[in-house]
């Protein structure tokens, strides 16, 4: 129905447009995708304990000209600073193979961590029960609108599509819907990727607790103490009952060196048979790969998604206005 031009939607219709993705058209998921980048940093973090445990890992770099907190796409700029800063090899905007790095983060373990605690405060958002909305709005777009609307904001210096930028984003378009289903709502894409993090991440920590029994151990038998840490039990990062900041840094890779030689090593020193049988199990190559694969894999789609493309409008951004 019409009304001086304007098309009015019946209630159902309005229904249907609520509980499904927001972006009616390419040109509607643009807009929500521009909006996006133009949030205020400082409303994508809940409470002080954010900013502290952020502020830990890239705080460095927030006072960096580059760094421009009043906008989502200029504290983007404080994750690629962090990536040369964890690794003079790999300069930004390097982007790495998805089989990179045997048994280390992709980018260095401080990124790695800034990577997750990103998509977990997003994924807090997400779920719309925090205020400003304006996140969750973009995230009621289907993946496949999201990767369609970062092709289409694909541009130069004049405000003309940059060909080879946007060649660049239809391949890791392609990439991500290989692994991601298109049809699916943006934040349970992302809930996807932090639980493919999740599970990976579940081997290292595991390993982690027998190296801490390990060292209680050899502290016991010099000492005559002990106190082996508890495991924790995670909640789902998709659930409802997941309460905001729940996971936050208990999912943090340590700095442990994970190469299956320094594990092998480490074995032959324990003091207990049974430990020691467990770190051997724990070292096993193909298992110790297989896991850091799959995180660096969730870490690389978290800056595929998230970070990359904004710092390309923010690049954008700059440029229009000198």
């Amino acid at each position: 129905m019409k009304n001086k031009g304007r098309t009015l939607l019946t209630l159902t219709e309005r229904l249907d447009l609520a509980s499904g993705s927001r972006a009616a058209s390419p040109e509607a998921a643009a807009k929500l995708v521009q909006r996006f980048s133009n949030i205020r940093a400082q409303w994508l973090f809940f409470g002080s304990a954010d900013v502290d445990i952020l502020s830990g890992l890239t705080g460095k770099f927030w006072e960096h000209p580059a760094v421009d907190m009043s906008t989502y796409r200029g504290f983007c700029h404080s994750f690629r600073l962090a990536i040369n800063y964890d690794n003079d090899f790999f300069p930004p905007p390097y982007i790495p193979k998805r089989n990179d790095n045997a048994y280390e983060p992709v980018w260095g373990v401080t990124t790695n961590n800034a990577m997750v605690m990103l998509g977990l405060m997003l994924l807090d958002h997400a779920r719309g029960q925090l205020i400003p909305r304006d996140f969750y709005h973009c995230m009621r777009m289907t993946l496949g609108q999201y990767l369609d609307a970062l092709v289409d904001l694909s541009f130069r210096k004049d405000g003309t599509q940059d060909q080879f930028r946007s060649n660049t984003w239809q391949f890791w378009r392609e990439v991500l819907l290989k692994d991601y289903d298109g049809s699916k709502p943006l934040a349970e894409a992302l809930e996807d990727i932090l639980k493919r993090y999740l599970t990976a991440w579940q081997e290292f920590d595991h390993l982690d607790h027998i190296l801490r029994c390990t060292g209680d151990l050899s502290c016991c038998l010099e000492n005559g103490r002990i106190s082996a840490p508890a495991g924790a039990d995670l909640p789902d990062p998709g659930s409802e009952n997941a309460a905001p900041g729940t996971l936050r840094s208990q999912v943090f890779l340590s700095e442990r060196d994970y190469r299956p030689e320094t594990l092998r090593a480490l074995a032959e020193k324990s003091p207990s048979p049974d430990l020691r049988e467990l770190l051997e199990k724990y070292s096993s190559e193909e298992r110790l790969a297989s896991a850091m694969r799959e995180i660096n894999m969730a870490v690389t789609d978290l800056y595929l998604l998230w970070v990359e493309p904004y710092l390309q409008m923010e690049e954008y951004h700059y440029e229009k206005h000198l």
